[in-house]
């Protein structure tokens, strides 16, 4: 069962999204594996925002706390706050985008993911790239097409 209910705000410069998804899941298996939970839930809640300062620069966030609860191994309930932002410089009306972000700036991201289905735990390891910044510049060109003579 899941539900991921949001609610947005926008006044003039400034947008904000309050957002939240939950998930229950409920494991049934005919064999026993030690003290397997048996009810799960997933919480994630979180803002994200974003503002647009004068002379074409663009500030946005998301911040996100996600909660995992009902695992007997307290290793695995836990709590993870993410923290994203960037900040944007549009020039020569659109034309040039120079873009910095900012990822995992609370240093939360983990390459480690247990989880529990009907066989049993597992524990899954990822490649990620934890708290990070990168610079970005970009051109957008277009060319009209050409008027045919008659």
């Amino acid at each position: 069962m899941s539900y991921d209910p949001s609610v947005s705000f926008q006044k003039s410069n400034l947008t904000l999204r309050l957002k939240g998804d939950f998930t229950y899941r409920n494991i049934h298996r005919n064999i026993t594996f030690g003290e397997q939970p048996t009810d799960i839930w997933d919480i994630a809640y979180g803002i994200n925002g974003t503002y647009k300062f004068p002379w074409d620069i663009t500030f946005n966030t998301d911040l996100t706390m996600h909660s995992r609860r009902g695992y007997t191994d307290a290793e695995m309930n836990d709590n993870r706050l993410y923290w994203d932002a960037s900040l944007t410089k549009s020039i020569h009306q659109g034309q040039w985008v120079i873009k910095l972000r900012g990822y995992d700036l609370l240093g939360q991201v983990s390459n480690l993911r247990y989880s529990i289905n009907a066989q049993g735990r597992t524990e899954t390891w990822t490649n990620s790239m934890r708290r990070y910044a990168l610079l970005t510049i970009s051109y957008r060109f277009s060319q009209k097409p050409k008027k045919e003579d008659k």
